[in-house]
């Protein structure tokens, strides 16, 4: 019997279709959990073995069977980008917001993975885009930290929280200057992110982008609004100075200019 019960794990993640049938036939339950705590239809769905998805749940597989740290046959199938065996789930009436301990939804993990189509499918099913993780990172947040540049784009068009900070205080602003991602830094300019917002220390994006020697965001955030004589909280440095003491000095050059241009238009 102990081989019989492994040779349902391997059918079901192999997508060994006629040997899963026939387990099945002799009555092998659909959840049985291995060593791991998987099933058959999480190890299936993780592998996106779709035909073996839709026998295993026809048999009556449970549909959101919580394994090992949570995870949900949904969150294995998102996780890996797996579109149409997230669809079937759904159909199937999964959890779309079931959580890992860790706090990771099936959305989450697309994010993670930049499967835009994933993402697109569980926001349409009413999956939770404001659900946050044990670093209090939304799907946003992690999108434009992986520079997941069109996800970030699905997301901002359906009004995630461009302001929402993370537990080390960063918004999504921040986190693609740090990043050194100008590209995103404009396309969350352009959905409005704040920038005269700060981080724990006290930084403003801006500062953060001339402390890193980012020439192409500084100038899109001070296009933006971004104040040009703005002075850092601790050392009271002017942009221009705070990028001489951090070596950027054609970025030093460039504030230079873009303050004297300031004062010249009054």
């Amino acid at each position: 019997m102990i081989s019989i019960f492994r040779s349902i794990f391997e059918a079901a993640e192999r997508g060994d279709i006629t040997r899963l049938n026939k387990l099945l036939s002799k009555e092998v339950s659909p959840d049985q959990r291995n060593k791991d705590r998987a099933t058959p239809l999480t190890l299936a769905a993780g592998a996106g073995q779709l035909e073996a998805v839709k026998m295993l749940l026809a048999a009556g597989a449970e549909v959101d069977y919580k394994g090992q740290n949570g995870n949900t046959a949904l969150y294995y199938a998102a996780k890996n980008g797996h579109t149409r065996i997230v669809e079937c789930l759904l159909g199937k009436k999964a959890r779309v917001d079931a959580r890992l301990k860790k706090g990771v939804t099936p959305l989450l993990a697309a994010a993670a993975q930049g499967h835009d189509g994933v993402v697109s499918l569980l926001l349409e099913h009413g999956a939770d885009q404001e659900a946050v993780e044990r670093h209090n990172r939304t799907a946003l947040l992690l999108a434009v930290e992986k520079g997941r540049l069109p996800l970030v784009t699905l997301l901002l068009e359906r009004r995630a929280n461009v302001e929402h900070r993370s537990a080390k205080n960063m918004t999504a602003l921040m986190v693609a200057v740090k990043c050194k991602d100008p590209a995103m830094v404009r396309l969350l300019l352009e959905h409005g992110a704040d920038v005269t917002a700060k981080d724990s220390g006290g930084m403003t994006a801006l500062q953060l982008a001339v402390a890193g020697g980012g020439m192409e965001s500084t100038e899109l955030m001070i296009a933006a609004g971004g104040d040009v004589f703005q002075r850092t909280p601790k050392e009271n440095w002017t942009l221009a100075t705070l990028a001489h003491n951090n070596g950027f000095e054609r970025v030093a050059n460039r504030l230079l200019q873009l303050e004297e241009a300031r004062r010249s238009a009054g």
